[in-house]
């Protein structure tokens, strides 16, 4: 049987800073959408297992792309339970307080995991709505990705951690029609990054990041597996907060972000007993009057019974 006690609870005395890798995936559709998770090094192994046994109990080893669920998808196609179970794996794994939960790897029984296994990974989406539209004319395309990016990861940063922390690598994947080595300077990209953070966000003497193409993406590389995950949550949190409702197999499965979409995560004093408590950061921002605004992305309360479940 599948075990998820694989690590042994953590003694708080004398704690050192928590090491983190950061995953990275972007999209343009309704804005420029960048999506960062943040898991402590120590807790892939747990995080990638749950991926790889989904994957084992639905027979699927492909590469998954969100976008590539069509309107006629099916709802108990492999590939939609496959998402479905990614759902459900990210959503657990962004707990900060201990609470049992479901998970679902494609069996029939969902896994009942422990909250003495849980993750504490951390997730962060910066949508530019304009869609670097509105920025400034003299600015080349590379230039205002660098300047949405480090908007999106400093200002996650910023919100998400107030203890000292320590960022070990950046992992991004891109499109193989996209030069992205040519075009972005990866070392300003982190020189900015290290000045203008906290002094509590530290970064490893070899902090680099690391660009993948995401024809290379494999379904047996830890890393990779990751960078899946985050494809998929940024596509299913947009899917969820634009009522995408004509992709039907798409936002059935993206129902566990329902929840995190209609929190008041303004309202610190409510949030505070939460699980979800400082676990992630929704931000849509908009230049207007050349001044850029920002708010949290929210949706309305909505009915559960109007949605259907994959059973």
């Amino acid at each position: 049987m599948f075990n998820l006690r694989l690590f042994k609870e953590e003694n708080s005395v004398n704690k050192m800073p928590t090491v983190y890798d950061v995953y990275h995936d972007e999209c343009k559709e309704d804005g420029c959408w960048h999506c960062f998770l943040f898991v402590p090094i120590e807790k892939k192994e747990l995080l990638n297992n749950l991926i790889c046994q989904a994957r084992e109990n639905l027979n699927y080893y492909s590469k998954i792309h969100y976008s590539r669920i069509s309107k006629k998808a099916k709802s108990n196609h492999k590939k939609v339970l496959f998402v479905k179970s990614l759902n459900t794996i990210s959503t657990f794994s962004i707990q900060q307080q201990k609470y049992d939960g479901d998970i679902y790897l494609g069996n029939n029984k969902p896994l009942k995991a422990k909250s003495e296994s849980q993750i504490n990974a951390k997730l962060a989406i910066f949508r530019d709505k304009g869609n670097h539209k509105d920025m400034y004319e003299n600015m080349g395309a590379s230039k205002k990705f660098e300047t949405t990016f480090r908007m999106g990861l400093k200002g996650a940063n910023h919100f998400l951690f107030d203890e000292e922390i320590i960022v070990r690598n950046i992992f991004h994947d891109y499109s193989s029609s996209t030069p992205f080595n040519e075009e972005y300077n990866e070392d300003n990209i982190l020189k900015r990054l290290i000045n203008e953070s906290h002094d509590n966000i530290k970064f490893d003497d070899s902090v680099k990041i690391d660009t993948i193409a995401k024809d290379q993406l494999k379904a047996d590389i830890d890393d990779h597996n990751i960078l899946q995950l985050v494809d998929v949550v940024v596509g299913s949190i947009r899917t969820r907060l634009l009522n995408q409702t004509d992709f039907p197999a798409r936002f059935e499965v993206a129902y566990p972000y329902t929840d995190l979409l209609e929190k008041e995560i303004e309202n610190s004093a409510r949030m505070e007993n939460s699980r979800f408590y400082k676990a992630y950061k929704l931000t849509n921002a908009k230049i207007i009057d050349d001044e850029w605004t920002f708010e949290n992305m929210k949706i309305e309360k909505q009915n559960e019974d109007q949605f259907k479940l994959i059973d």
